[in-house]
C-alpha cells in the first residue's frame, strides 16, 4: 500500500518548516524508513524523525542524517546516493517486532509501504519549485 510522497532533502540549510509544494506548515513525524542497498545486498530500517505535510502527504528526510546512519552501519567513510534507495516506510508494529526479535521471518520487505512518488525540489529566487 502506497502511503506517502517522499523528498530526500539534500539542502543542509533548509529545515522545511513549510512544505515546499503547498507552503503549509509541516509537522514532525517519526517512522521507520526502508532503505535498500543493492551493492551491499542489505535492507535497512531506520526509525527516523522527518518533516511531514499532511496536506500533500509529503515526508521529508534529511539526506545528511540518513547517509551518516548508513556510513556508521557499514563502517565506511563515504557513501554516494547511487548506493542506496529509500523505498518507503515500515509498519511500526513490524518494526518493533523486528527490533525485539532481531529480524523478520516473513521476508525483508514484509510490512513495507512503498512511496507513491519521490519528489525533488530546487530553490529558486521565487521559492521552491519541483525539479
Amino acid at each position: 500500500m502506497d502511503k506517502y510522497n517522499f523528498f530526500l532533502n539534500p539542502y543542509i540549510d533548509a529545515s522545511f518548516t513549510k512544505c515546499p509544494k503547498c507552503e503549509g506548515k509541516t509537522k514532525v513525524k517519526k517512522l521507520p524508513l526502508t532503505i535498500i542497498m543493492d551493492k551491499h545486498k542489505r535492507i535497512l530500517n531506520l526509525n527516523k524523525t522527518c518533516k511531514y505535510c499532511h496536506y500533500c502527504n509529503l515526508l521529508i528526510a534529511d539526506k545528511d542524517e540518513v547517509e551518516l546512519f548508513i556510513k556508521q552501519f557499514l563502517g565506511v567513510n563515504a557513501i554516494t546516493e547511487k548506493e542506496y534507495f529509500i523505498a518507503g516506510t515500515l509498519d511500526r508494529k513490524v518494526y518493533r517486532k523486528m527490533a525485539k526479535e532481531g529480524g523478520l521471518s516473513e521476508g525483508p520487505l514484509h510490512g513495507a509501504s512503498f512511496f507513491k512518488n519521490v519528489w525533488e525540489f530546487t530553490m529558486q529566487p521565487s521559492g521552491w519549485h519541483p525539479r
